[in-house]
């Protein structure tokens, strides 16, 4: 189990670094939307709570299926 988990992570490495593309569009696209919708979130979080915690969460969660159907394709 724990040798597949290494083959599997050496895999990925070996793919991230032939094409670096995929890691930087995906830092530098959340990173600009947490920037977008730092405001929506602030509106609507509730009182006396920052709007970066639901904009992280957010976003997080919106890469994750990202890149789970880009993995799945």
């Amino acid at each position: 189990m724990l040798r597949d988990t290494a083959v599997i992570t050496r895999h990925t490495c070996v793919l991230l670094a032939r094409d670096p593309g995929t890691l930087i569009a995906y830092a530098v696209m959340s990173s600009t939307l947490m920037a977008v919708l730092h405001p929506v979130y602030a509106r609507m979080a509730a009182p006396g709570t920052s709007g970066a915690i639901g904009a992280a969460a957010g976003t997080a969660v919106m890469f994750t299926l990202v890149a789970l159907d880009v993995a799945g394709e």
